[in-house]
């Protein structure tokens, strides 16, 4: 979290981006993302659950889940069950791993 990085890399808003990667697009690359992917966000979260279930259905295989008491920040705002998830997604790829 280095603000010098994150303010040439994004601007000083996550709403108006004027850094480095304003013309950045690489949407119609999701589907050469080859790694087990789960896309997560908080039912009041900035980035939606329609605009993440938009990107998950770009990248087949992945899996969504929406923190129904959430908004951004998952990991602080439901902690046990961020890490569940997180923790239950891992198991899963782990045992397809496994298995071949």
């Amino acid at each position: 979290m280095n603000p010098q990085v994150y303010n040439t890399m994004q601007g000083p808003s996550e709403f108006s981006i004027t850094g480095n990667l304003r013309h950045v697009d690489l949407t119609a690359r999701l589907h050469e993302i080859k790694l087990p992917t789960l896309f997560t966000c908080g039912r009041y979260d900035e980035c939606t659950p329609d605009a993440t279930a938009w990107y998950h259905g770009l990248l087949p295989g992945s899996e969504m889940v929406v923190f129904e008491n959430s908004a951004h920040v998952t990991s602080l705002e439901e902690p046990e069950l961020n890490v569940r998830i997180v923790r239950d997604f891992l198991h899963r790829v782990e045992q397809r791993m496994a298995a071949g």
